[in-house]
């Protein structure tokens, strides 16, 4: 049987390459079969887009990121007054004493060094 050659004459089409000519008309370049797919850069998850985007300038100027973990002690810890008519303590706005205790039974451990 006379098989079909592909677009250059130079060697015979494959099965495939023959249903693909039959259903379109003509045949795919290719090397440009995947470039559409390399256009835009994909990203994995939120994480890794935010990832990418942290350390662009912004329609507000430079991003400002830390670049170590904050410690637990410069952390603020807002806390709202109690009001004047309430039937609570006083003291009750402040840290409780076991948190501040706890604390130091965690730094103190051997699983820090």
């Amino acid at each position: 049987m006379n098989r079909p050659q592909d677009q250059n004459g130079s060697e015979p089409l494959s099965e495939q390459d023959i249903r693909l000519l039959r259903r379109y008309g003509k045949l795919p370049v290719r090397e440009d079969l995947l470039d559409h797919q390399l256009e835009r850069r994909k990203y994995f998850d939120s994480g890794d887009f935010a990832l990418s985007v942290a350390h662009r300038v912004s329609d507000i100027g430079p991003i400002q990121t830390g670049t170590q973990h904050p410690l637990r002690k410069d952390i603020s810890h807002p806390s709202s007054p109690v009001p004047a008519s309430s039937n609570i303590k006083d003291d009750s706005g402040g840290q409780e004493k076991g948190v501040k205790e706890g604390h130091k039974a965690k730094e103190s451990s051997h699983l820090h060094q």
